[in-house]
């Protein structure tokens, strides 16, 4: 509900904004079904690669959203580097390089 309200804020009627949020629903929260793929797709990929569906759904979605919300996934490195210097170097920085 809290998404019909997000858009009802938007000024749409309560029929508008139910539709609005049910696009969103659907556009994360992949359609699984074997509808949308190819005969390949069905017949060779699912089988040598698990988890196709997924995956052929969600990477065109991250792209979409790293270029749309690019400070969401700069956050996710300002995290890695933060626990990398709360943690100290690796032992492997402690190497010398081999020659």
């Amino acid at each position: 509900m809290d998404q019909v309200n997000a858009y009802r804020g938007l000024g749409l009627g309560m029929e508008d904004a139910a539709r609005g949020a049910a696009m969103q629903v659907k556009k994360f929260l992949f359609d699984y079904t074997d509808e949308g793929l190819t005969e390949f797709e069905r017949e060779g990929m699912k089988r040598i690669m698990p988890f196709y569906s997924w995956t052929r759904n969600n990477l065109p979605l991250q792209l979409e959203q790293l270029l749309k919300q690019p400070g969401k996934y700069a956050a996710v490195e300002k995290v890695r580097k933060g626990h990398e210097y709360a943690l100290g170097p690796s032992p492997d920085e402690y190497r010398w390089p081999s020659g």
